[in-house]
């Protein structure tokens, strides 16, 4: 029993351990570079939390003569969420860098937090925190965690899914979550 409870400690030890690695490695100095490419496009539609854009091609909002009903919820290029989730970001602590990249800072820690009750789940606690510990260390999983785009987001919700679809087999009640993380995604 004594065995059995050090160990709950060294695993519960190594997982907060590699948390905090996941945080540190994608924490700091998110503002210290101005936003590249789509980072800023996505950011400034997260702001108004509005299909729309300077340029020749016209977003729905503008191409219709009259407004329909769906125009402001359309984002026919991305997933609406990513912008909800920015917006509610950027609204509360205010139009920065760093509160553009923080929601996909966050969702690259959760990430980690969910491959972790992945591997567990598939292989037992051993195997989820070299999962865990992998990914917490991956320069690309690092790297998408620390912009503003969406992609930080999508991995979540798609190991998340992963996560809910093997857990949905023993649980039938995890179906409707596992349909959230698939539609959010």
């Amino acid at each position: 029993m004594a065995a059995a409870a050090l160990t709950s400690r060294r695993v519960g030890a190594a997982f907060v351990f590699i948390l905090l690695a996941a945080a540190l490695l994608r924490l700091p100095w998110l503002d210290r570079h101005d936003l590249i490419d789509d980072e800023a496009l996505l950011s400034f539609r997260g702001i108004g939390y509005a299909d729309t854009w300077l340029g020749s091609l016209k977003p729905p909002m503008e191409a219709f003569a009259s407004r329909q009903w769906w125009q402001p919820l359309s984002f026919h290029d991305h997933p609406p969420l990513a912008f909800l989730v920015q917006h509610a970001f950027l609204r509360t602590l205010g139009a920065t860098v760093w509160a553009a990249r923080l929601p996909f800072a966050l969702a690259g820690i959760a990430t980690v937090f969910v491959a972790y009750l992945l591997g567990a789940r598939l292989a037992g606690r051993r195997y989820g925190l070299w999962t865990a510990a992998v990914l917490a260390g991956a320069n690309y999983h690092v790297w998408i965690s620390r912009v503003a785009f969406i992609e930080g987001l999508l991995l979540l919700l798609v190991v998340l899914a992963l996560w809910l679809l093997v857990r949905s087999l023993d649980d039938p009640r995890a179906w409707p979550w596992l349909g959230l993380a698939v539609g959010g995604a």
